[in-house]
């Protein structure tokens, strides 16, 4: 009975708080794009960094594995400890996707010239727009340097299309391209912290608004 209970209790969080039909199957997710990037001084890493799921159920979960890979002439290992969802993509009329994010192999030590997976999980729900029912889920993995303890994040986001979408490149309707969005990696400039809240941008500075008619 206490193992039953600690299973259901893993799961409940695994999911999130919405339900899940107990039919949708989870779709087929490969990777569609690497990045690599000096993550920290001296370091220097290639992962996974975007993932396509088609035929998705308009509810369901996915799962994605992570390679990541630590350049030979890197100068220490690194660690990668937790994985967070930082927002999720479109929003039309402001109604954004839901879904939920568990790491599974973490945290994850990778010397010079080592290559290393761990796996990211979740619930999904799709929302419909442009013609086509798809989410964006925007994922960040915080690590550090072993010897230095720099801190970086990479970023990694999964694309969950439904039955009949159009693919990244194409044109809709509306002749409007269809791609992944921008902001895959970590950008130099934006510092390491905390994840942000759902649909609030990163590099603004949080704090009491400025006067009105202030400089």
């Amino acid at each position: 009975m206490f193992r039953l209970g600690i299973a259901i209790l893993v799961a409940a969080t695994f999911v999130g708080t919405f339900a899940v039909p107990a039919s949708a199957q989870t779709p087929v997710c490969g990777p569609v794009g690497q990045n690599t990037q000096t993550v920290i001084p001296g370091v220097t890493l290639t992962w996974d960094s975007s993932f396509r799921c088609d035929n998705a159920p308009d509810a369901g979960t996915y799962e994605v594995t992570v390679r990541v890979t630590n350049a030979a002439d890197s100068t220490e290992a690194i660690r990668i400890d937790t994985v967070w969802l930082s927002h999720t993509t479109p929003r039309p009329q402001r109604q954004a996707p839901e879904a939920t994010a568990a790491a599974s192999g973490l945290p994850l030590v990778i010397a010079p010239g080592e290559t290393h997976t761990f796996r990211i999980g979740g619930g999904y729900t799709l929302v419909s727009t442009k013609g086509s029912k798809m989410a964006n889920l925007h994922l960040r993995a915080l690590g550090y340097g072993v010897t230095s303890a720099e801190q970086f994040r990479l970023g990694i986001n999964v694309h969950l299309r439904g039955s009949g979408a159009v693919k990244d490149g194409e044109r809709t309707k509306w002749g409007r391209p269809v791609g992944p969005p921008p902001e895959v990696g970590r950008p130099k400039d934006r510092p390491v912290g905390p994840p942000s809240e759902v649909g609030r941008p990163m590099d603004r500075p949080v704090g009491p608004p400025s006067e009105v008619g202030r400089p």
